[in-house]
């Protein structure tokens, strides 16, 4: 026996069918001193598909060479949908080769609408049964207002919108959008305002050293110094 053999690396031969009326075949390692011989079955060629029985719509495929049976699969003949009777959604069909019968439930549905000109809350009804479905409104059927800003406390203010069809109200609360400090009184150099740029509050504090907003120099003639007067509080500074 070759080497080859001895490790399972055979040369076989084609595969030859063992009969006429079978799909079992077999082939043969050709080398020398080798009588190895695999074995499998295989099925060439398939008939078209084929009812089973007169009144069943089971179909079958069988092996032309053996008359073995290979595939199987389930095919109705059904009749058009049908309603069951005009004040009910359930239809029916039946199939043509077994009659067996399958339904399904259709409504004919108008389309959503509120059910108050001052609520939410929307329904819909179907024109052929009369069954009504509602619809709790979620956030996209209300119908918002703007963003309003309610001055709050601390670092915080109030956020609120309504519904301009139920009047309800959402809100959330949020921190303050803070502006630029800035001198609000024309007098004073000694404190400073900031407002929400969002809700309005006014926020103040005092400063520990004044800012003053100074002229220019000009020489005082009566007491030959020179002198500039703050443009906000009229503070003099002299040299």
């Amino acid at each position: 026996m070759s080497f080859l053999c001895k490790i399972r690396l055979h040369k076989y031969g084609p595969w030859k069918y063992i009969r006429d009326n079978n799909c079992k075949q077999e082939r043969r390692c050709i080398r020398d001193g080798c009588s190895k011989i695999d074995h499998r079955e295989h099925h060439e060629t398939l008939s078209t598909w084929q009812y089973m029985a007169d009144a069943s719509c089971f179909q079958k495929k069988v092996c032309i060479r053996c008359g073995k049976e290979k595939e199987q699969q389930l095919v109705h003949n059904w009749e058009k949908w049908q309603y069951g009777n005009k004040d009910s959604c359930r239809m029916i069909r039946v199939c043509k080769r077994c009659k067996e019968l399958e339904d399904k439930v259709q409504h004919d549905w108008t389309r959503w609408k509120f059910i108050q000109s001052d609520s939410c809350i929307k329904e819909k009804r179907c024109d052929r049964c009369k069954l009504v479905v509602i619809k709790e409104p979620n956030e996209g059927d209300h119908n918002w207002s703007e963003w309003e800003f309610q001055p709050g406390i601390y670092d915080t203010h109030r956020k609120v919108k309504h519904c301009k069809r139920c009047s309800i109200e959402q809100d959330s609360f949020e921190l303050h959008n803070w502006g630029e400090w800035h001198f609000s009184k024309s007098d004073s150099c000694q404190s400073q305002d900031r407002n929400c740029l969002n809700c309005d509050l006014l926020e103040q504090k005092k400063l520990d050293v004044p800012v003053h907003n100074w002229g220019e120099w000009e020489l005082d003639e009566a007491s030959g110094k020179n002198k500039r007067n703050c443009l906000r509080c009229s503070e003099v500074e002299s040299e």
